[in-house]
């Protein structure tokens, strides 16, 4: 199949870009260059070009799930040594890590927990090896009060004062949850680019959150996250997979981090279940870039 392709007669067009330009206002056209976008707007079709009708429909990035339990019942609680784990990072990269702006596969070095699935000591050599190879880290932080009763009584700090003590933080490092978070971890969080990756139903659906009110990720995601995105704090959505058996696909995901959002006036179709929105335009999820 042909790389050269237009979309064509899209209701709505998100571009993904913040602010006012995250809707095009020029058109809702597409055209697509071996997979690079390369004009935005009211567009003709053009002679050896694949052309979507994407009439009634919605156009949007494709959406990437930042944390995945892909793991989970075959290799969870596989014994490894640091040397062993480390050598199979860096093998795994050189097979198949993909970098550039087309990459299309990526790995990061990823542990269950920074706070028990390791040696303290073990933290720094796995942050250095990850950034010597070019790859990112990823784990669980502050997902219940667990993780900040265990910081402060075992090393009488925050759960991010104590991965920053051992270099796991910066813009290539990214946590999932972050529910129990304090304003001056919001603020290292914001000032270094660390990233979170939210789900609104694993972390409602689950002893994590519910010690807060009603929907508490998409009010915390909404007041505190959004403000920290503004500041430099990248927030992305995920499904954590067999971990988290529950809703069917980002879209349900996203309803559900909105539904409650204060200011948001009740019965609009965003505030309703997904079966109530019956006048809503399909969706075309496309991997774009």
């Amino acid at each position: 199949m042909t790389n050269d392709q237009s979309i064509h007669g899209a209701s709505h067009l998100w571009t993904g870009l913040p602010g006012p330009a995250k809707r095009s206002s020029a058109g809702a056209d597409v055209r697509v260059r071996q997979g690079v976008i390369t004009a935005i707007g009211t567009l003709q079709p053009e002679p050896g070009e694949r052309v979507i009708d994407a009439r009634g429909c919605v156009v949007y990035p494709g959406w990437i799930n930042t944390h995945h339990h892909l793991f989970q019942s075959p290799l969870k609680a596989a014994p490894e040594t640091l040397d062993s784990f480390l050598a199979s990072i860096e093998r795994d990269v050189q097979r198949y890590h993909q970098s550039g702006p087309m990459a299309m596969r990526r790995l990061a070095s990823t542990i269950t927990t920074p706070n028990w699935s390791c040696k303290a000591e073990e933290l720094k050599p796995m942050a250095r090896e990850a950034r010597r190879l070019g790859i990112r880290l990823h784990s669980h932080l502050s997902e219940s009060h667990d993780y900040v009763r265990w910081a402060r009584e075992v090393h009488n700090c925050t759960p991010m004062q104590f991965v920053a003590e051992h270099e796991w933080v910066g813009a290539d490092v990214w946590y999932a949850h972050m529910v129990h978070l304090d304003d001056s971890e919001l603020q290292i969080c914001a000032s270094i680019g660390t990233g979170i990756a939210h789900c609104p139903q694993s972390n409602a659906g689950t002893s994590a959150s519910r010690s807060w009110p009603t929907w508490p990720p998409a009010r915390w995601c909404w007041r505190r996250n959004h403000g920290s995105r503004r500041r430099g704090w990248s927030i992305s959505e995920y499904f954590a997979g067999c971990a988290r058996p529950l809703g069917r696909g980002s879209i349900q995901r996203l309803h559900c981090a909105l539904r409650r959002v204060p200011g948001l006036a009740p019965g609009r179709a965003s505030d309703r279940a997904p079966d109530q929105a019956q006048e809503q335009p399909q969706i075309v999820v496309k991997l774009l870039r």
